[in-house]
């Protein structure tokens, strides 16, 4: 057998390693920012170095071997062998854009001139596509207010800090498509996202619930919003009404704890982003009746997702989300999934079962021709009954229904 080592033309060979080390990536942490996934990624290249002298010169002479792998910087580390690796990757990367992680797990840093580590990574900082930035508190940023056009290729920014001070990162804002912003204080999170004229997905996570600014901001490019409040009870409707988002597609809204809905506050946000396609709501206390007025504004959307919304699902909710007799009045008619967990068992199984078949006929040929319902996912709602249902439901199963019920 002839061994394929020295006999495949040196692309192959990096494209071949190019794709390994993506995998390992998207296999390893949620997030590729992690000085574990820096070192594997490091450790699978070094290794591969090692086969044979072919393939040592391959990788050295490969930039885009060295860029794909995440740059991890702990800004209070100093020890030579920590900082020789840093600079090695950086410098084997060349001039591709690359993806940093800004990280402290010490002490701050209150100097004029910062960690010793930074001048070396602050000098490749016109490359940084991705950045992380993780600190325990704001005057660790305060060595990164650089000069307009340092980033020039910046896309994406995670931020994340546990500090309560009002001052926000000095970003190229307005040139980002993704951000994800950790921050306890709620006006850093929405004054950071009205700034991101051209942002296209974002995600907020605050430990209060969102307050109001005065101005409402457009965001013309805005398709995915997840919004996660990790704090004590408030309202949710203040910060609504600060976004006009024509083209958002996919909104998700989590809470740890109680949150008072406002109906009235979302329906004015709704018409301002009226082409929402998928909406999860996770931990909302929010009544059925409000959640039908809710979908009576929202009839483009295709997938609806509740997970530990206990009040939302009963009765009155499965007799409006049936399909009546009237095609043009029927609730969100072109929802093909439904995906629920733990909204609890409050409501008729043989109403909910007729709600479902009233979506999935296609026997009507009078009514306009909408999409059926695909996919329905009822998990820790239904407990005994859920296998009873699954067989009077089994018809629809055999015509192309997804159905998971528990």
């Amino acid at each position: 057998m002839t061994m394929p080592i020295g006999k495949l033309p040196p692309e192959l060979t990096t494209k071949i390693f190019e794709l390994a080390i993506q995998s390992n990536v998207a296999e390893g942490s949620s997030s590729p920012h992690t000085s574990a996934s820096t070192a594997g990624d490091l450790f699978r290249l070094l290794h591969l170095s090692h086969v044979c002298s072919l393939w040592r010169q391959t990788i050295i002479t490969s930039p885009t071997l060295w860029a794909l792998c995440p740059v991890d910087v702990q800004l209070d580390r100093r020890q030579k062998k920590y900082l020789d690796g840093l600079q090695m990757l950086l410098d084997c990367s060349a001039k591709l854009p690359i993806s940093v992680s800004l990280a402290t797990t010490g002490d701050t840093f209150t100097g004029p001139t910062g960690p010793p580590i930074l001048p070396a990574i602050i000098s490749t900082a016109s490359r940084w596509r991705d950045l992380d930035v993780n600190t325990r508190s704001v005057l660790d940023l305060d060595h990164l207010r650089l000069p307009p056009g340092t980033f020039a290729a910046l896309e994406t920014v995670t931020f994340s800090r546990n500090s309560d001070h009002d001052a926000l990162l000095q970003m190229p804002w307005t040139q980002l498509a993704h951000v994800e912003i950790t921050d306890p204080n709620p006006h850093t999170c929405l004054s950071a996202l009205l700034r991101c004229n051209n942002i296209v997905s974002a995600v907020l996570i605050s430990r209060q619930y969102l307050a109001t600014l005065k101005a409402i901001g457009m965001l013309p490019c805005l398709e995915t919003l997840k919004v996660e409040c990790r704090g004590a009870g408030g309202g949710i409707g203040a910060f609504f009404t600060q976004l006009h988002l024509p083209v958002l597609k996919t909104l998700s809204l989590a809470f740890q704890d109680s949150v008072l809905w406002s109906a009235s506050t979302f329906a004015v946000f709704q018409s301002r982003a009226p082409n929402i396609a998928e909406l999860l709501l996770e931990g909302c206390v929010i009544p059925s009746h409000e959640l039908v007025a809710v979908l009576q504004l929202a009839p483009v959307l295709k997938k609806f997702t509740l997970k530990y919304c206990p009040q939302c699902i009963d009765d009155f909710f499965l007799e409006a989300f049936a399909f009546g007799p009237d095609p043009t009045d029927r609730l969100v008619p072109q929802l093909e999934e439904l995906d629920w967990q733990a909204v609890y068992h409050h409501f008729d199984l043989t109403i909910f079962e007729a709600a479902i078949r009233s979506r999935f006929s296609t026997s009507d040929m009078t009514s306009p021709a909408v999409p059926h319902l695909q996919s329905v996912r009822v998990v820790d709602s239904m407990w005994s009954q859920a296998d009873a249902l699954s067989v009077c439901l089994q018809d629809l199963c055999n015509q192309g229904l997804m159905l998971i019920l528990s």
